[in-house]
């Protein structure tokens, strides 16, 4: 229930947006707005103040603003206030004011996202050597290996993983070469497009063993385990990383085990008495990897904010490009069910998540309204452009015609999406 409202307000908000950009456009250009809605009939209430009907409606997954000769059977070519009659330019700026407000507010989050700040996982600062690699993927394919030290993306430096991740996610088109250090030696590895596209290379970060968060009630705590302890022994076994932790543990089988670490230079010694994860079948002790808060004042933020909505608006059209040419993953395509899940994680995690999960979603709405395909605020667009070269508006018929289609294959792309949504969660993937 949780997820289901988090999804509809969040929805419900990133819409409102949308509508509010043609509504103040209308009124701007001079264009009746007959009614502005939240949500889709039924109406459930709704209240007129001059010539707008202002609605709230009972299915909350959008919303509409309805103009004086916007449908066919009301233009009016010399009608004041009507669509029709309004210049082209006019008619632009209405078009195009919807999207734009959602990449407007889609910077807006961005800058709240820096403003009220984040945390990051520690290890990002750390030079980016390697653990490991997961079982059946890309970098277990290249032979990459526990300590293997990656110098260069691209022939980019990378000094830490932050450096690496994010020189990896810039990679689309080409096949991406990587330098290694191993041991005494360099060593180049290539990752294929289609590996980058998916986002699974199945690198494992040497994350230091150093406590982070612990929690309140959990047997680390009990043990007396606090932030930046440095995890040096399970019992007799030595860790080096994170990730040995939880095997180690488990390898107890629910048995209580010494923990040694180090605080402040001195090396101590605790008892632990795991807890088992019903749900994840796992025993634990209760310590995530430790992290450091950021955040930024407002005039750092905004030009943060402004770098994020510019790569990811470049990272949008890069993997469009990919996905016509056929080098991406459908998989990473998601609809209103994935959507839901993921508002709803991000809801119960953190604002910050949710702050940056509400950014990314406004501006992919903005982008896709724009695509000139009918039924999208681009495709009335074409139609405008269409209607300047020819010197006269387009049939009636045709632009119904063209209308009806363009809306039934958005309707037949949206289940189609969301039926593979349902596939994957059902079947755990």
């Amino acid at each position: 229930m949780f997820t289901i409202l988090s999804f509809l307000l969040a929805i419900s908000l990133l819409v409102f947006v949308h509508e509010l950009g043609h509504y103040l456009a209308a009124r701007w250009v001079g264009v009746k707005v007959l009614e502005f809605s939240i949500g889709f009939p039924p109406k459930a209430w709704g209240k007129k103040i001059g010539d707008t009907e202002y609605i709230v409606s009972w299915i909350p997954m959008g919303g509409y603003v309805r103009l004086l000769g916007q449908d066919t059977e009301d233009e009016n070519p010399d009608e004041p206030g009507n669509y029709a009659s309004t210049p082209k330019w006019g008619r632009f700026l209405i078009l195009v004011a919807g999207p734009l407000m959602n990449l407007l507010f889609a910077w807006i989050f961005f800058v709240l996202l820096f403003m009220t700040g984040f945390s990051e996982p520690a290890y990002l600062d750390d030079p980016p050597y390697l653990s490991g690699t997961i079982a059946g993927s890309a970098a277990e394919r290249l032979g990459l290996l526990s300590g293997d030290l990656i110098l260069e993306v691209n022939e980019q430096p990378a000094s830490s993983w932050k450096q690496a991740y994010e020189f990896l996610s810039q990679a689309k088109t080409e096949p991406t070469k990587i330098l290694i250090r191993r041991q005494q030696t360099n060593l180049w590895a290539q990752f294929e497009p289609e590996e980058i596209s998916k986002g699974r290379l199945g690198l494992e970060p040497w994350i230091r063993p150093i406590a982070g968060d612990v929690n309140p009630g959990s047997p680390a705590e009990k043990g007396g385990i606090k932030p930046g302890d440095l995890i040096l022994l399970v019992d007799q076994d030595p860790v080096h990383h994170w990730r040995e932790i939880t095997p180690l543990i488990n390898q107890r089988n629910g048995k209580p085990f010494s923990l040694t670490f180090e605080r402040e230079g001195k090396v101590e010694q605790t008892q632990i008495v795991p807890k088992y994860n019903e749900a994840q079948a796992y025993w634990y002790m209760g310590l995530s990897q430790a992290s450091f808060h950021q955040s930024h004042g407002l005039v750092v933020s905004l030009g943060l904010g402004w770098e994020r909505s510019i790569l990811l608006t470049s990272k949008t059209f890069s993997f469009l490009g990919q996905l016509f040419a056929g080098r991406a993953s459908k998989e990473s395509l998601g609809g209103p069910i994935m959507i839901a899940q993921m508002i709803g994680a991000a809801a119960k995690n953190s604002l910050s998540d949710l702050l940056a999960l509400m950014g990314f979603i406004s501006l992919q709405l903005g982008i896709f309204n724009l695509f000139p395909f009918p039924a999208l605020d681009g495709g009335h667009v074409l139609f405008l452009g269409a209607e300047t070269l020819k010197g006269g508006p387009l049939p009636k018929t045709f632009r119904e015609i063209v209308q009806r289609v363009g809306f039934s294959a958005l309707l037949l792309l949206i289940l189609y999406i969301s039926v593979q949504d349902g596939i994957k969660l059902f079947s755990g993937g």
